[in-house]
């Protein structure tokens, strides 16, 4: 894959034209870990919770916030690709559920440890959010929860690093209580640890090497034939 621009060339020196795969062709999904977790109280500010096998989001009686932050190896390894989708997976095991409410992630901005990240020692994200979940009226909400569109926020962890996300819900647009409990990555069962979900496109196909082997092919039959 990161021969393409090195193949286009000696393609065009040689003759042949390199040809897209077409859209959708042979995308390939990734899961990436969550390298560390942590959630983070109000009523207990100094308090640390990164080795739970839960994560907490709550906007009354004490707000709660929850950090992931994923494996940079990981993200690495998709440089040059296309990426035609990204989102957080969490399973939410708990909750009660403020009717319409949302529960939004943001960028982080700044370095955190989940073995020391406190409510007062939490770190800085972005005030605009990268995406939203838009929860249900149902209370005690349990399954799979999906925050989708983080293509942008991916390609700039590619490029420069990842703080992860943080999700809060902190200005509750709703009265009622907004309070839900996902997994976290030191969860026994790793079936239902959070993950990063991403699908990328190939980077496009280059018949090139179909090119290059039908004219060596040619060559050897002409050679072949001379010698008759």
């Amino acid at each position: 894959m990161r021969y393409t621009a090195l193949l286009a060339a000696i393609g065009m020196a040689a003759g042949f034209v390199l040809v897209s795969a077409p859209e959708g062709w042979c995308d390939q999904t990734f899961i990436i870990p969550v390298e560390q977790d942590a959630w983070v109280n109000e009523a207990n500010p100094e308090a640390n919770y990164g080795n739970n096998t839960y994560m907490s989001v709550k906007d009354r009686s004490g707000l709660a916030e929850a950090y992931l932050r994923f494996s940079q190896k990981e993200l690495s390894s998709l440089a040059g690709l296309p990426i035609v989708s990204a989102s957080l997976c969490l399973y939410q095991y708990q909750g009660t559920n403020s009717p319409g409410d949302e529960i939004i992630a943001h960028r982080v901005t700044s370095a955190w440890d989940e073995a020391t990240v406190s409510w007062n020692l939490r770190p800085a994200y972005e005030p605009s959010s990268a995406t939203v979940l838009d929860i249900a009226g149902e209370a005690n909400t349990v399954g799979w929860r999906e925050w989708p569109g983080l293509e942008t926020v991916v390609k700039q962890w590619q490029e420069n690093g990842n703080f992860g996300l943080a999700l809060e819900n902190n200005r509750d647009k709703f009265e009622g209580e907004l309070y839900a409990r996902f997994y976290s990555s030191e969860y026994s069962n790793s079936a239902l640890r959070p993950y990063l979900k991403v699908t990328a496109a190939p980077e496009p196909v280059s018949m090139l090497l179909f090119g290059i082997g039908g004219g060596m092919l040619a060559i050897k039959r002409y050679k072949d034939h001379r010698l008759k």
